[in-house]
């Protein structure tokens, strides 16, 4: 397999012991500001007929947010998928958004350039990526585990009432967090309206 190049460069990375050097730990989420239909990784992998994803439509391979691993069972298919070497190449190729051969916008950007300083194949790109991946999503899932516990309210029912009772767990923060980007979208909303009607006066 042809060594990969990375679509933009990024810092310098730490180390992995008896293994390729992984880049830095996951920075966040990334968001897609995408202004025609995405593409799936099936429609331009090789032999997209044989794609794992190729008729799983219903899963949202391109979200506007993606998350800080590829959700489940997207990945899971990622991983018994026969093409995902080609998929990887193709995304990085192409630079594409979203969730490509198990991996996010952000995990192809760092570990791209890794292989490309370290001279790493696809097979030894994937399976560093891998090891990087479930190490990232067993803590994850140790942070939900603490958060849920110290929770002040039974699962499913945070929001406004606990938040305000100073609950901050995922899903009191969640509601937070949306309800505060409705403030400001009617903020946006009333100050286009001001604006027309200075305009218009």
């Amino acid at each position: 397999m042809a060594t990969l190049t990375a679509a933009a460069p990024v810092a310098p990375s730490a180390s992995v012991s008896q293994g390729p050097r992984a880049p830095a730990a996951y920075p966040g989420r990334t968001e897609n500001m995408l202004v025609v239909p995405a593409v799936r990784p099936s429609e331009r992998a090789a032999g997209r007929d044989f794609a794992a994803c190729a008729d799983r439509v219903d899963l949202v391979w391109v979200p506007d947010r993606e998350e800080l691993v590829v959700p489940g069972e997207m990945r899971q298919l990622c991983l018994d998928c026969p093409l995902r070497a080609a998929c990887l190449e193709v995304a990085i190729a192409t630079g594409s958004q979203g969730y490509w051969a198990g991996m996010t916008t952000n995990d192809r950007r760092r570990w791209a350039s890794a292989a490309d300083r370290q001279g790493l194949t696809n097979g030894a790109l994937l399976a560093a990526m891998d090891v990087a991946v479930e190490a990232a999503v067993s803590e994850l899932e140790q942070q939900a585990a603490a958060d849920a516990a110290a929770a002040l309210h039974p699962p499913g029912q945070g929001g406004k009432r606990w938040y305000r009772r100073k609950c901050r767990c995922r899903e009191c923060r969640r509601w937070n967090a949306e309800n505060r980007a409705r403030q400001r979208a009617r903020a946006r909303e009333q100050l286009e309206q001001t604006v027309t009607a200075v305009r218009a006066a």
